[in-house]
């Protein structure tokens, strides 16, 4: 069964698609961009570090609204603008995780 799942600390999607799916005892998240749920907008535009937070705490607001965490992870696909981006992504990234 499939079944469009959500959070309320999430902004609005800014496209036509839904920020996760469940399926069985999977869940699929999308689009997860670093916009803030209370603001709906890019708090930090400058800022990779606080863009990556952003983006990792609107995951796990969604994990942990339907009785998930970041532990269940099992696969993820990111997106950088820039590539020279990416080590400050990682630092902020890799603490989200604990394996």
């Amino acid at each position: 069964m499939l079944k469009r799942i959500s959070s309320e600390k999430l902004p609005q999607a800014v496209g036509s698609y839904s920020p996760a799916t469940e399926v069985g005892n999977l869940i699929f998240t999308s689009g997860q961009l670093p916009i803030n749920g209370k603001t709906n907008k890019i708090d930090f535009p400058d800022s990779i570090e606080e863009q990556t937070k952003q983006s990792m705490n609107n995951v796990k607001y969604i994990l942990e609204d339907n009785k998930s965490s970041l532990e269940a992870i099992v696969k993820t696909t990111v997106y950088l603008k820039n590539i020279k981006d990416f080590a400050s992504f990682d630092q902020v990234y890799k603490s989200y995780f604990t394996g």
